[in-house]
């Protein structure tokens, strides 16, 4: 085929982007364009069918329609249409991945990165074996021509340094000398500013005369030397280093991100605070990772005061805080009085008579804040990506200034998405500020200019093809000019003292991924699941499968039959034990889902009953939190929505985080005793706790880990089944259910090894009767009359990690 050209262009024929690939003039190509909507006029009138070209006596267009644009190729006659097609095809996907709507504005200001594809698309008329990524990755490459000259220029501006530096320490030099010889030049300049003269004198034996020395005064040509010039500020509105240095760069053709400039002044700029005699700022920086299900991993605050002092007289000064928080660890410059600091938190010198250095910043108190105390996130962040059922998702993320931390003003707030490659640009449907989607980078970038208490929380929903894991890590970067770690100036001994505020750079939340069990319907014709069919495969090929695997995976598939509202409750626990019998860490976290099969109800509201105040709660973005934090009722924010239909919606999370020994539901203690002969005897025992009676834990598996190389154990005592798995070296003691019948049991036995040999002990179970948390739906009802609804109810409660160590 020969390509002669690629355009995008409106209906009406006007070019948007046009690129020739053979050479043509201006003149010919913008005929050929103006004469495509006639053409395609002309055609419709005589033909019923759609129509993916049409032709003329010497060309081909090949069209294809992009909203209100046209996707348009222009080929000879004699090329292969099929070829032209499937080029089409990858120019129209090509065209979204940078535009993020098809219209006039934004093909116009994303010309150049279409003209850049293109050419990667069609080399001299003729098409090039690349695909979709391989084009992303291409126009992105790596220029050596631009780092060869950023490197020229690099070296060019040490080079000016350098010259500076030396330049100046000449005129130092130069400034010393003219003030070594001002000082005797006063001397020197008097001497020789004497005039001459003539005197006569005369005498009994004649006359004589006698002619002085005439003396022309030379004016003395000081060295030269240049002043210092006063730093004070002017009124010209003299532009600063930086601005110079960006038009500079500007004039020389080179692009600068006003982003980054705005950046770097920020932190050169000086407050008008400075003024002062004696300044002082407070810089604090907050690295911060949440996980996706509201509950943080980690948080690391470490602020820095710095004090500067302009003024000799004031240097002699010590500084009264007011703190408030005793979790932060402090730490004083090795100068300051810690002493006094711990008991008074008075910064000063240990040496009052000795003076802070003047006109420099001098870091005097450091401090440091390590939590996962979840209340202490200031800027909470929830993404809930919910499957539509069409082979994407609806992604609603939002924010909450939380309580504890109202008086903060966050500025230049951005919150990053990553988006799936390839499906085209998200459909947004609700944003409360600014956002942009960069095809390249595969991000959807929120933007605030500035979160505070009066727009406290906000959110952003969108729609777009892929999977849940697609939307995270979310990422979020802010700043901030008021206080955030609770500690303040209380006043100087000596002059004045005023306080900006901390600079916040928080890093990139990087949640932990985790995937949570979806829900699959069941068949009321007795047809076998997917897991059976293929377990009776393997047991067929000769294959072991164990038992307990395949009946906890079908525990979790499995969905009783559902009235028109059903309600999951699925909660997974994560422990960790010492075996001593202490608890390490608990966390529970639980969902419930939503799931209503009748339009005409799906204006609902649920309410449930709740008893645990340990417990974090989490309500989705377009559930209304005021309701359920007062009443415990889930409903919509606005009560005219109806929840979505036929799929499951996560409308509420919870979390529990504890030490405490009483929340263990199944409590795990394994007494390994050396016998004397190499030998131990080992005794394993679970109980139910009292607080967890109510339980009904199924397929129960406890996993004792055995010496290798010894033989199998000899058991004594077992309340259940065993099995001894010389592979894995693992005995391994199961129980069909544990529950208030059976809440204790135990298994007895020796073999050689010593007590170490038998931890980890592992346990897995699931249960499907009660959940852990007392989560139970009173009713549901009607949002608009209040009328009672029929509904379904399941719970789930899986293990995710649970060990004794």
């Amino acid at each position: 085929m020969v390509l002669l050209a690629a355009a995008v262009c409106t209906k009406s024929g006007k070019a948007l982007v046009s690129r020739q690939f053979i050479e043509m003039s201006r003149a010919r190509i913008e005929g050929l364009l103006s004469a495509f909507p006639k053409l395609m006029g002309s055609d419709s009138k005589n033909s019923s069918k759609q129509h993916t070209f049409v032709e003329t006596d010497s060309v081909r267009y090949v069209y294809q329609p992009l909203e209100k644009m046209y996707a348009l190729l222009i080929t000879t006659k004699n090329s292969n249409i099929l070829e032209d097609l499937e080029t089409l095809r990858l120019f129209s996907k090509v065209i979204p991945e940078y535009c993020r709507t098809i219209d006039e504005t934004e093909v116009s200001n994303n010309a150049f990165e279409l003209l850049f594809a293109f050419d990667e698309i069609i080399a001299l008329g003729y098409r090039e074996s690349v695909n979709l990524n391989q084009i992303r990755v291409f126009t992105e490459m790596e220029s050596h021509e631009e780092k060869v000259a950023i490197a020229m220029r690099k070296s060019q501006e040490e080079a000016a340094k350098k010259q500076r530096k030396e330049q100046m320490a000449e005129i130092a030099k130069r400034k010393r000398e003219a003030g070594k010889g001002g000082r005797f030049g006063g001397m020197s300049m008097a001497s020789m500013s004497g005039g001459g003269g003539i005197g006569g004198g005369g005498s009994s034996m004649g006359s004589s005369s006698s002619s002085g020395p005439t003396v022309e005064p030379t004016a003395s040509k000081p060295s030269k030397s240049r002043s210092a010039r006063a730093g004070g500020m002017s009124l010209k509105g003299k532009k600063s280093g930086i601005d110079s240095f960006v038009d500079k760069l500007t004039n020389e053709g080179v692009s600068v991100s006003s982003t980054a400039v705005k950046k770097e002044q920020a932190k050169t700029q000086i407050p008008a605070a400075l003024t002062e005699s004696v300044h002082i700022r407070v810089e604090e920086k907050i690295q911060l990772e949440a996980n996706r299900d509201g509950g943080l991993n980690e948080m690391i605050l470490q602020g820095m005061m710095l004090l500067r002092i302009s003024d000799e007289e004031q240097a002699k000064v010590r500084v009264k805080l007011e703190r408030d928080d005793d979790r932060v660890m402090w730490q004083t410059h090795p100068q300051v009085n810690k002493n006094i600091f711990n008991a008074e938190a008075i910064v000063g010198l240990k040496n009052p008579d000795k003076p802070f250095p003047v006109n420099q910043d001098v870091g005097v108190l450091k401090w440091r804040l390590q939590t996962q105390e979840e209340d202490q996130i200031p800027l909470n962040i929830t993404c809930w990506p919910n499957e539509n059922g069409d082979g994407g998702c609806d992604v609603s993320v939002e924010y909450e200034l939380q309580d504890a931390h109202q008086h903060l003003e966050l500025a230049d707030v951005t919150i990053q998405i990553p988006v799936p490659s390839g499906v085209g640009a998200p459909i947004i449907s609700t944003c409360d500020g600014d956002y942009k989607h960069d095809s390249r980078k595969n991000i959807l970038e929120w933007t605030l200019p500035v979160i505070d208490e009066s727009n406290a929380n906000g959110s952003l929903e969108f729609t777009i093809a892929g999977n849940p894991d697609d939307f995270f890590p979310v990422s979020v970067c802010f700043d901030s000019m008021s206080g955030g770690g609770g500690i303040g100036g209380g006043g100087s001994s000596m002059g004045s003292s005023s306080s900006s505020g901390p600079t916040v750079e928080p890093t990139a939340s990087k949640p932990s991924k985790s995937r949570s069990a979806r829900a699959g319907g069941m068949s009321l014709k007795g047809k076998k699941s997917g897991i059976d069919s293929f377990v009776d495969k393997l047991t067929n090929e000769g294959v072991s499968v164990s038992s307990t695997a395949v009946k906890k995976e079908q525990a979790k598939t499995q969905i009783p039959a559902a009235l028109v509202v059903h309600i999951r409750v699925e909660e997974k626990i994560q422990l960790e034990a010492n075996r001593d019998g202490g608890l390490n860490e608990m966390i529970l976290q639980g969902m419930m889902l939503l799931r209503i099969s009748d339009e005409e109800q799906a204006k609902v509201r649920v309410k449930l009953e709740r008893d645990d105040d340990r417990v974090m709660w989490q309500t989705h973005p377009q559930v209304n939190k005021n309701i359920f934090n007062a009443e415990a009722i889930v409903g919509l924010k606005n009560p005219d929505k109806p929840f979505p239909v036929n799929q499951d919606v996560g409308v509420l999370k919870w979390r529990l985080q504890t030490q405490e020994e009483d929340q263990i539901p199944l409590n795990i203690t394994c007494w390994p005793n050396e016998n004397g002969d190499g030998g131990c005897d080992v005794s394993v025992e679970y109980e139910l706790q009292d607080a967890h009676q109510h339980l009904e834990l199924a397929d129960v598996t406890i996993q004792i880990p055995v010496p290798s190389g010894v033989g199998a154990p000899i058991i004594s005592t077992c309340d259940g089944d065993y099995k001894h798995d010389s592979r894995k070296n693992i005995l391994e003691w199961t129980l069909p259910v544990i529950d208030e019948s059976n809440a204790n049991g135990s298994l007895e036995f020796t073999i050689a090894g010593n007590p170490d040999d038998f931890f980890p002990v592992s346990v897995e179970f699931h249960s499907t009767k009660k959940s852990f948390i007392n989560v139970a739906v009173s009713n549901v009802v009607e949002a608009d009359s209040g009328a009672p609804v029929k509904f379904s109810s399941e719970r789930a409660l899986l293990v995710e990690r649970y060990e004794v160590v």
